[in-house]
């Protein structure tokens, strides 16, 4: 099991959409967090883009991945 959180500083003006994912008006500006929720979904992960009181956009994730689906401890399928 894997879990992070990461922030990063912002104006406190966020848009999310009816999936949860911040949006932006510019072109190319909402790339990454979406590839970022593709990832978590192809991984089943759980993930919550959100902005905080103090103005910081925050994400956190979790990763539960078991050692039989990685292939064991040594990353080589038995």
């Amino acid at each position: 099991m894997f879990c992070d959180d990461f922030a990063n500083t912002c104006d406190g003006t966020v848009v999310f959409d009816s999936d949860g994912l911040p949006t932006s008006s510019e072109p190319e500006h909402d790339v990454g967090t979406r590839s970022m929720a593709a990832f978590f979904t192809k991984h089943k992960a759980v993930y919550q883009y959100s902005v905080t009181e103090d103005r910081m956009f925050r994400l956190r994730f979790l990763i539960n991945r078991s050692h039989e689906q990685d292939g064991g401890a040594s990353g080589v399928k038995t």
